[in-house]
């Protein structure tokens, strides 16, 4: 797998002063290049972005979970049964060439009805798990200090630490495992969670959610570090985006904190 990365050309010493390297895991429809990244350039640490190329609907984008869908055999069938139906009934009013437009389209329609949901659970997992992948790569290749993964990059993060692929500390801000695990339909979510609630006991995780946010319920977060030794901080940060959260040097104070 190719992975692209963007990361700041500062050395990770300066002056004799190790600088902090920042594995920075992106969000949904976000990529290496964010507000995010470029504040914690600004201050002073080294930042490798990993561009997951994630989306949900931007065909542009690799990951992308209409990408995925479009990869799926059954999917490409219905697809390519609906394109050949809009070609019978372009090609004229010839009545053979409509009744089988129809068949053609009333079958590409019945196959998506049926599948849709299933097909969208399937191209879902394969988008995070390209994604996990990917990440876990760039560990291996660039031996960060911290993570700080956002929303579905949180997601991310956790699977990577409920894997034991990444063993360090790690922050996540307003994390989407819960969500994303509903929406691929995995019957383990609650056992997956347990596994993280029992890999904060031996490892620095930190959680900053903002109870306004409208995207990714604080709720989820809440019951997550129930029983755990997560840091859970709730905070005023400007909802969902946690901007807030980095202007004053919150942020920033944390991630020194976790690692030194």
């Amino acid at each position: 797998m190719i992975i692209h990365v963007e990361e700041s050309s500062k050395s990770t010493q300066v002056k004799g002063v190790k600088v902090i390297k920042v594995q920075f895991i992106h969000g949904l429809e976000s990529g290496p290049s964010g507000a995010k990244v470029q504040h914690m350039r600004q201050s002073g640490f080294v930042v490798i972005a990993p561009d997951m190329q994630m989306s949900v609907k931007r065909l542009d984008r690799h990951n992308s979970v209409i990408r995925n869908l479009l990869r799926l055999p059954e999917a490409r069938l219905a697809t390519g049964m609906s394109v050949a139906g809009g070609a019978l009934l372009a090609m004229g009013q010839d009545r053979s060439y409509a009744r089988k437009a129809m068949v053609l389209l009333g079958g590409a329609g019945v196959i998506a009805g049926m599948r849709h949901r299933a097909w969208m659970k399937q191209a879902l997992v394969r988008s995070f798990e390209n994604c996990v992948e990917l990440q876990e790569e760039a560990i291996r290749a660039h031996q960060p200090d911290i993570i700080v993964g956002s929303s579905w990059g949180g997601a991310v993060t956790m699977e990577l630490i409920r894997r034991g692929a990444w063993t360090g500390p790690a922050i996540l801000l307003a994390p989407a495992y819960h969500s994303v695990g509903l929406r691929a339909g995995w019957r383990d979510l609650d056992v997956r969670e347990e596994e993280l609630r029992m890999k904060s006991r031996s490892q620095r995780i930190a959680l900053i959610h903002d109870p306004t946010d409208d995207v990714v319920p604080y709720a989820h977060s809440l019951d997550l570090v129930g029983h755990s030794d997560i840091d859970f901080k709730s905070v005023s940060g400007g909802g969902h985006r946690l901007l807030g959260y980095l202007d004053d040097g919150r942020l920033d104070s944390l991630i020194k904190k976790m690692v030194m």
